[in-house]
């Protein structure tokens, strides 16, 4: 709470405090909270990059916990840092494209980079550049894992 009502220096240090303190625990909802009002004290110091960081990062977490009203003053600032989000979410597979999305379901499906490509009628360097933006987006590292996240995510929305 004092993060948010002091003033000047001791404000960004109570919110910094707050999101150590929270880490990336069970308590979405208030991480999230913490992230975003820590990014917007950050904006206001001038600190765009480290801003724009936390503000994606709450806006996610306040999107997968249903907080639309949270998500939209994260977007609204990250706006203000000069950031241009196009989407509700920045990770996981609601952050897909829907170009991505075809080629990640592909690929988890067990096709290859020409096989997808094949069936897509891209190229395979459209497959390859598109399977970075998804490992990114998911935090993953290879096939194997990314079939993971396709299942996990597909079971936590069924």
């Amino acid at each position: 709470m004092r993060g948010i009502v002091d003033p000047g220096a001791e404000r960004l240090r109570f919110v910094q405090e707050a999101v150590e303190v929270l880490g990336d625990g069970s308590a979405e909802l208030e991480v999230a909270r913490a992230k975003v009002e820590l990014g917007s004290a950050l904006r206001r110091a001038r600190r765009r990059r480290d801003a724009r960081e936390q503000l994606e990062r709450g806006a996610d977490l306040a999107h997968r916990c249903g907080a639309e009203a949270l998500a939209a003053r994260a977007r609204a600032e990250l706006v203000s840092v000069g950031a241009r989000p196009r989407r509700v979410a920045f990770s996981g597979i609601s952050s897909l494209t829907a170009g991505e999305l075809r080629v990640a379901r592909l690929a988890a499906a067990g096709m290859t980079n020409r096989q997808v490509a094949q069936e897509l009628i891209v190229s395979v360097k459209t497959v390859s550049a598109q399977l970075v933006a998804i490992y990114r987006k998911l935090d993953v590292h290879d096939r194997a894992a990314l079939v993971e996240a396709m299942r996990a995510e597909t079971e936590r929305v069924a």
